[in-house]
């Protein structure tokens, strides 16, 4: 696992980003919080060697008073931020827990048929190699449609409702902690939005070809996700979503902890 702290004022807040790739994602943005970086070097949507990253936020979080952590992630990323934030919510009932999570994948096992990811076939050879005890607990870790009833923990999830992979992915969750915000879009990368948002065509035009040209030819997800959508009907479909808060804004929120007690809604637009 590799990790970053971002430079800046430290706060009682924590937002924690899950890369969905071995670089970090998200660097743009500025959550107005202390925040830390991840990527999973094993492509192995942070279900590997779990225990010890909780443990290690546990310290962080004890050591810093934080009170309020916010986990963010796209798609392997997204599986992450609702897998640990479960996790230290479950080990840290004093302190509120929430996931922003974009397009997850939820149950990485049993083995999920919809899921056609190069390295989901990859995390699902790769739990032979595992000793009996690591493999046991990646396998239980490795489904997170188990009901969440947590008071000190809310899930944000936002995915393309004309996704039918993402919308099968987003649907299986359940629980009192569970929100779900579906965008009128077909495509994975439901992230996209956020980090274009308040951009004209040309903009979102500009900034859709500028991914696929980063993107390296080793990345077989990206291949296989964002790089054969469309990119015109991918435009098109963000263009005509109407205006919603940031994803700043949003963030905000959720680590105020406004949804503690509050009914079970969306807040996002």
């Amino acid at each position: 696992m590799r990790w970053s702290l971002r430079p800046g004022p430290r706060t009682r807040s924590l937002v924690i980003v899950f890369s969905a790739k071995r670089k970090f994602e998200m660097g743009g943005q500025d959550f107005g919080a202390t925040t830390l970086d991840l990527s999973d070097r094993r492509d192995a949507y942070y279900a590997v060697r779990t225990l010890a990253l909780t443990r290690a936020l546990r310290d962080f979080i004890t050591d810093n008073d934080i009170q309020s952590v916010c986990c963010l992630g796209y798609s392997k990323g997204g599986f992450g931020s609702l897998a640990v934030s479960r996790a230290l919510a479950q080990a840290m009932p004093e302190r509120a827990f929430s996931a922003f999570a974009f397009s997850p994948q939820t149950q990485l096992w049993p083995a999920n048929g919809r899921l056609r990811y190069p390295t989901y076939k990859a995390f699902l050879e790769g739990l032979r190699s595992l000793d009996a005890t690591e493999r046991r607990r990646t396998e239980t870790l490795g489904d997170q449609t188990k009901p969440a009833n947590l008071p000190n923990l809310r899930w944000l999830v936002t995915y393309g409702a004309r996704n039918p992979v993402d919308a099968g992915e987003a649907l299986a969750l359940r629980g009192s902690s569970v929100v779900l915000d579906p965008l009128p879009v077909s495509f994975h990368v439901s992230l996209l939005f956020y980090l274009v948002q308040g951009l004209d065509r040309e903009g979102v035009t500009a900034y859709f070809q500028s991914i696929r040209r980063a993107a390296p030819s080793s990345d077989a997800d990206a291949a296989f996700t964002q790089l054969s959508e469309k990119a015109e009907r991918t435009i098109d479909e963000i263009m005509a979503i109407p205006p919603r808060r940031t994803l700043p804004e949003i963030v905000g929120w959720l680590l105020r902890g406004e949804w503690r007690g509050a009914a079970d809604r969306a807040q996002a637009a």
